[in-house]
């Protein structure tokens, strides 16, 4: 009988759903819900740090090796902020406690010192799962829907609910904090995270974007580094044909063909 033994039950739920009930979204964008200044040109320059063969990336392309890093922090920061609403998921279930129940059945029978609460909560990220245990979630949930001395539960006293049943009500606990005036706990992530990148992924993604640039991007990067006198044409071909799959005599004929004035320079180049 539900009234005289206590007993604790674990209910299985899909993570991504039952935070969205508790008005966590763990759908998060890297750039709809990230907020990133971006870098500039003098920024990569000064304080990005490559391996050898990639250090002379950010003169010629600091833009791309900029949003390479831009792309890695924005997906570190959705990480951890659906990391963040997940632990405020499992802190704010484990709030749930509505202390002893007494209520009174249909029968008339006075149902005394029976407490109810979430016991703990426990989450497999991998699988979006969430496992939450509760102790007499009848009297739990019976108790958040129509308070305490009721008559007719929606929930049996008398006999175990199955899972099905007890899952199918749980979403009424989240009425428990507006019925006990409790607070939620907070999914803030904070000022004070910042993000940690991998050193060897950004040079991945640098060197399979360098290799998937179009000849006329660089051939653009390269008249454009010239253009304001930060290298020689001569340097710029050289560092354009090491880093990417373009051979400098195709550098030099784009660029030459977006030329009015000048052709000397890069036709001795």
């Amino acid at each position: 009988m539900l009234k005289k033994n206590n007993r604790s039950v674990e209910l299985e739920f899909d993570l991504t759903e039952l935070a969205q009930s508790f008005g966590y979204n763990l759908e998060v964008d890297s750039f709809e819900d990230v907020f990133h200044n971006g870098y500039s040109k003098a920024e990569i320059r000064k304080s990005v740090s490559l391996s050898k063969d990639l250090d002379k990336a950010p003169i010629l392309f600091p833009y791309l090796v900029g949003q390479v890093i831009e792309d890695a922090e924005r997906d570190a920061y959705a990480v951890a902020i659906r990391n963040a609403r997940i632990n405020a998921l499992v802190e704010t279930l484990e709030k749930i406690d509505v202390g002893t129940v007494e209520y009174q059945s249909l029968d008339g029978t006075w149902i005394t010192k029976m407490k109810a609460r979430i016991e703990s909560a426990s989450v497999d990220p991998k699988e979006n799962k969430i496992k939450v245990t509760v102790l007499n979630p009848e009297h739990l949930i019976n108790t958040v829907i129509s308070g305490v001395g009721m008559f007719a539960p929606d929930l049996s006293i008398d006999e175990p609910e199955s899972e099905a049943q007890l899952k199918a009500k749980f979403h009424n606990l989240t009425d428990f904090f507006d019925v006990y005036g409790i607070t939620k706990a907070s999914d803030e992530l904070g000022s004070q995270y910042s993000p940690s990148i991998d050193d060897n992924y950004v040079e991945e993604q640098v060197r399979e974007r360098l290799l998937s640039l179009e000849n006329q991007e660089i051939a653009d990067a390269v008249k454009d580094v010239v253009e304001d006198e930060e290298l020689t044409p001569g340097e710029a071909l050289e560092i354009a044909v090491e880093l990417t799959k373009c051979s400098k005599e195709e550098i030099k004929s784009l660029i030459l063909k977006s030329l009015d004035t000048k052709k000397e320079t890069w036709e001795k180049a």
